[in-house]
């Protein structure tokens, strides 16, 4: 079997998966961190993503179902499932775990199923704004870190296709969070609290996909110090860096942005880009090179993140 994703009768991510193969139960067990569900009927279908090498020469084996005991993973320490109403698959599932990193994780970061063919069909999933081109952006669960000290934040990208006009009920639950954290989602720039609330209504002005972010803290803050401050967190990794740099930071809303390099001098060295994003956490990569795709000399460089109501500027060290 070559490297990569194969379809088969699922139901949602993250579950385990019992089907009919030669008079004997096949299973698939999806997740480090089970969802608590039972197995799926006959109608439904799953998804087996390959993480590796097709030199390698995998093999996906069915084997007869026994129940045996499982290896256990700890618990996370922060937890939120998310559900819209008439959704295929219906959740997603995000948080904070020990053994997780900010990168895509194969043990904790799963791959959102396709949506079923039908016209109508809603759907949710995470957005995975540091995936690279070998990884699945489109995720049904995610994980980061935990929080290690006080007033930190983590923004979880997250899309909403709503297949029908009409109000839509999302609800939630969330396992671990203080007595001092924050949820917020922000959908279409508007803002939910989840906290002390565990369902509420979402009526998209149409039907079509919308961008929002769910934003996990360890502090309260005000919306009105959020929208203040459009561009948060902005960072550059590695630095130094030769010959690649990543450029991330936060918007509190959609916005017009531009992203632009400069040199010590302040001559603008390449545009990396112009034009709207949607309100979370978003990357973009420079290669070291200029406008022409000419490689630039080493030295000091400045990325400048602007919207019409602030600028924002990192310093960059290229070694050659």
């Amino acid at each position: 079997m070559s490297g990569g994703r194969k379809y088969a009768p699922k139901r949602e991510c993250c579950t385990q998966v019992e089907s009919s193969l030669a008079n004997s139960t096949a299973t698939a067990h999806g997740a480090t961190l089970g969802n608590g569900h039972k197995g799926a009927s006959s109608t439904t279908a799953f998804l087996i993503y390959y993480n590796g090498s097709p030199d390698l020469a995998p093999q996906i084996r069915f084997l007869p179902f026994c129940d045996g005991p499982k290896p256990l993973a700890p618990e996370p320490v922060f937890r939120l499932r998310m559900e819209l109403e008439g959704a295929h698959p219906a959740g997603i599932e995000l948080g904070l775990h020990p053994l997780a990193t900010n990168a895509v994780d194969f043990r904790f970061d799963h791959p959102s199923p396709p949506c079923p063919p039908i016209s109508d069909c809603s759907s949710l999933w995470i957005h995975h704004a540091g995936a690279d081109s070998t990884d699945i952006r489109n995720l049904c669960s995610e994980y980061r870190q935990p929080f290690s000290g006080p007033e930190q934040v983590e923004y979880f990208n997250i899309h909403a296709h709503a297949g029908l006009e009409g109000p839509h009920e999302i609800s939630f639950s969330t396992e671990g969070a203080g007595d001092q954290w924050q949820i917020m989602l922000m959908l279409d720039d508007v803002p939910h609290y989840l906290n002390g609330q565990d369902t509420f209504t979402w009526e998209p002005p149409a039907t079509g996909t919308y961008e929002g972010y769910i934003r996990v803290s360890n502090y309260q803050v005000a919306l009105q110090d959020l929208v203040q401050s459009p561009i948060s967190a902005l960072s550059a990794y590695p630095n130094p860096f030769n010959p690649d740099v990543t450029i991330a930071f936060n918007l509190a809303l959609s916005n017009e942005v531009s992203v632009d390099l400069f040199n010590i001098r302040g001559q603008k060295v390449r545009s990396l880009h112009k034009g709207k994003l949607a309100g979370g956490n978003h990357r973009l990569r420079w290669d070291g090179r200029d406008e022409t795709g000419r490689g630039v000399a080493s030295g000091v460089y400045f990325a400048r993140v602007s919207t019409a109501r602030e600028t924002k500027t990192i310093r960059m060290l290229l070694l050659k």
